[in-house]
């Protein structure tokens, strides 16, 4: 093995010892916030994936919103996310 396959191997160990607990910690959080009754990246949406879940435009995801008919999303600007279980519950309220 050469001084630079050496080296390479090294770094990525090094790399691997220092994420391991990170990941543990985020994944510590994720368990914590869920627990809370938070929402994990997956159980939130995009207006355009709420969109296609509803099959409609997304300006008419967002009249929705407007009319009140469709909780308002959480997060400001292009961050804006909406949560799985307010569609859940916009699909019964239709």
């Amino acid at each position: 093995m050469g001084f630079e396959e050496l080296l390479a191997q090294s770094v990525a160990d090094a790399v691997r010892q220092a994420q391991a607990p990170l990941i543990a910690r985020i994944e510590s959080l994720e368990r914590l916030l869920t627990a809370q009754g938070g929402e994990r990246q997956s159980d939130l949406l995009t207006l355009e994936q709420v969109a296609a879940r509803l099959r409609v435009s997304k300006r008419t995801v967002l009249r929705y919103v407007e009319k009140g008919q469709l909780h308002a999303p959480t997060g400001a600007g292009h961050a804006r996310r909406w949560r799985v279980r307010d569609l859940s519950n916009f699909g019964e309220a239709v």
